[in-house]
C-alpha cells in the first residue's frame, strides 16, 4: 500500500548540521533595482575549510555592486556611518556606503568583514572595529569570485572560514546590500531596497536605512525577534495519529532539491494543525525554507525515506 507522506510543522527551535550541508537563502523580495538581488537565491555549502556560495540572480541584471556584511563575533561596528569612508575604489565605496546616510544593523550585529562583488571583481575585506577609516583603510584579504557579465544567471564565490577568523564549527550572521557606488561621479553610494535581511520597501538611495533582521549561516536565521518564533517540521505517513501545531505566523514554505531547484511551494495564511502533502516527492534529501509574516526566513534539511 502506498504511503501518503504529510509534512507537519511544529513550533520549536531547529538547527542545521554543519560540514558539507547546504543551506538555501532567498532575497528579501524587494525590487527597487529590478529584482536581481531581491528575488535571487544563494545556496551555501562548505567542506570544513571553504564556504562556497552559489548565487542565482532574479529577473534583473547585475549592473551594480552587492555587499555582504559579516559578523564573526568579535568586536565590530554596529553601523556603517561617516567614520567609514574608504573611497579608494568602487568596492570600497560600496562597503563604506560613501556619501550616504548611516547603514544601521540590528541589535547585536557588529560587522567585522565585508564581501563586495560586481562584474569586474569580487573580494573580501576586514573592517577595523574602531576609529576613522579613510582610503585603503579597509583591509583587503582575498578574491572570492564574480559573475562573467551582468546577465550571468548564476555564479559561485567562495572564502575560507579562516579568512573571516572562524572555523567550520562556528556560525555567523550576515546581511546583503545592493547599490551603485558610482552615483554622482563616485561621491555617493545609491542604495536599493534589495538585499538579504529585512529592509523597508522603497530604495533608500543616499538616505539612512537599517536592517530589522539578519540571516545566519549555517543555522538559517538571526533576527531581533525571539527564537520562540522558529519552526521545525516532522514527516509522518498517514494515518496521522498525532497532529502538530503550526506557528500561525507562517506564510510561505518552499522545498528545494539538492541542486537548489525549487520543487514544491505552499503559500497562504496557514492555520493551526496545517498539513502539507509531499507524497509526490521522491526519496531524497531536500532543503526547506520557511518564511513568517515578519519576513524572517528559516531553513533546514528534510530527508524523505
Amino acid at each position: 500500500m502506498k504511503k501518503l507522506y504529510i509534512l507537519m510543522l511544529l513550533n520549536c527551535i531547529f538547527f542545521v548540521n554543519v560540514g558539507t550541508s547546504q543551506v538555501v537563502f532567498n532575497g528579501n523580495g524587494n525590487s527597487g533595482f529590478g529584482s536581481p538581488i531581491g528575488n535571487s537565491m544563494m545556496s551555501f555549502s562548505d567542506n570544513g575549510t571553504t564556504i562556497t556560495v552559489n548565487f542565482t540572480k532574479g529577473t534583473g541584471d547585475l549592473n551594480d555592486t552587492m555587499v555582504m556584511y559579516i559578523d564573526n563575533g568579535s568586536a565590530g561596528r554596529t553601523a556603517i556611518n561617516g567614520d567609514v569612508n574608504d573611497t579608494a575604489d568602487g568596492h570600497r565605496r560600496a562597503i563604506s556606503n560613501t556619501g550616504s546616510g548611516d547603514l544601521t544593523f540590528p541589535a547585536g550585529f557588529e560587522v567585522t568583514h565585508a564581501i563586495a562583488i560586481n562584474t569586474s571583481f569580487g573580494g573580501l575585506w576586514s573592517i577595523p572595529s574602531s576609529g576613522m577609516i579613510g582610503n585603503d583603510g579597509l583591509v583587503y584579504i582575498d578574491a572570492v569570485g564574480k559573475p562573467d557579465s551582468a546577465t550571468t544567471a548564476s555564479f559561485s564565490f567562495s572564502f575560507d572560514w579562516s579568512e573571516i577568523g572562524l572555523t567550520s564549527s562556528d556560525n555567523f550572521p550576515f546581511v546583503v546590500t545592493y547599490g551603485n557606488p558610482n552615483d554622482n561621479n563616485g561621491t555617493n553610494m545609491f542604495s536599493s531596497d534589495e538585499g538579504y535581511g529585512s529592509v523597508a520597501p522603497g530604495n533608500p538611495g543616499i538616505s539612512a536605512f537599517s536592517f530589522s533582521t539578519t540571516l545566519f549561516y549555517p543555522s538559517g536565521t538571526l533576527g531581533t525577534d525571539d527564537f520562540e518564533n522558529k519552526i521545525t517540521f516532522k514527516i509522518t505517513p498517514n494515518p496521522v495519529n498525532t497532529l502538530f501545531k503550526i506557528n500561525n505566523l507562517v506564510k510561505d514554505l518552499r522545498i528545494y532539491d539538492i541542486t537548489g531547484k525549487l520543487v514544491k511551494t505552499f503559500k497562504g495564511d496557514f492555520t493551526e494543525n496545517e498539513a502539507f502533502d509531499i507524497s509526490d516527492l521522491k526519496q531524497s534529501l531536500y532543503l526547506v525554507k520557511i518564511e513568517n509574516s515578519n519576513g524572517q526566513v528559516f531553513t533546514s534539511k528534510l530527508i524523505k525515506n
